[in-house]
């Protein structure tokens, strides 16, 4: 076989080797989950109890005609129960990181909140090997509506379904990009949100949350893929043969130009 022939099966080897191995899957886990709230747009009285643990609650308002204040709780998935993908992503690979609650109770006008923010850290895994501490960070919006109002903002009358005592609040959650990012294999994922889980198993990306009640559903995520980056890490074994024999295979073309 000629030097160029050898160079050249040496090159295709390499570059085989090296899409098998980005190819592989991998096994990623989030153990010890914890959530942190902060960021809260508006509302009266706001206050953080449990930040930076498995169990963490915001609350704010005026009370009106009872004594509690509305909120956000968050708990996270607990061991030995915790979320794990299959990488590469999966549409249906959707995990459960923890359940949020809604406590919908009557506070006076201009006194709630219209957002807050949600930071999940957790330690990452790849196929039983810890990365690091990473945090992904989740922004909720909070359409606090007036309770008397008929019909309610969801478009149905009041006094009836979710909305039997009075107007339904509604509850939505958007993935920020401030949240970090972790290398697989070569390329670049991320925690992604889904939205939420609803106690009767449907998946929403917001919902319309009882007054006078506290509202439950599960977090959804789901690893994402941000992008490739190959070429902003340090290269596995096969793609430096690869380079090598690339490299080599252009210096042998030059001694063949000059010589020619």
């Amino acid at each position: 076989m000629s030097i160029r022939k050898t160079l050249l099966a040496s090159a295709f080897a390499a570059s085989a080797l090296l899409a098998t191995g980005a190819a592989h899957a991998a096994v990623v886990t989030f153990e010890n989950i914890v959530g942190t709230w902060s960021n809260a747009i508006g509302g009266s009285s706001v206050s953080y109890s449990g930040n930076g643990s498995s169990d963490t609650t915001v609350k704010w308002g005026t009370p009106s005609g009872q004594p509690q204040q509305s909120g956000y709780r968050f708990q996270g998935v607990t061991s030995p129960t915790v979320p794990t993908a299959i990488l590469p992503p999966s549409p249906s690979n959707d995990l459960v990181l923890g359940t949020f609650t809604h406590f919908n109770f009557p506070i006076s006008s201009g006194t709630g909140a219209e957002g807050v923010r949600l930071t999940i850290s957790a330690d990452v895994k790849v196929d039983g090997v810890l990365q690091s501490n990473y945090s992904f960070v989740y922004d909720f919006t909070h359409f606090e509506t007036p309770n008397g109002s008929n019909p309610c903002a969801n478009g149905s009358a009041n006094n009836t379904g979710v909305n039997i005592n009075g107007c339904a609040d509604r509850v939505t959650m958007n993935y920020n990009s401030l949240s970090d990012s972790f290398v697989v294999n070569g390329d670049l994922y991320t925690l992604d949100i889904r939205g939420f889980e609803l106690l009767d198993g449907s998946k929403v990306y917001g919902f319309w949350t009882t007054e006078d009640m506290t509202n439950s559903a599960y977090i959804l995520g789901r690893v994402a893929l941000t992008r490739e980056v190959i070429g902003d890490v340090p290269l596995p074994g096969t793609a430096l043969l690869l380079g090598a024999g690339l490299f080599a295979l252009g210096g042998f073309k030059r001694r063949s130009a000059s010589r020619g």
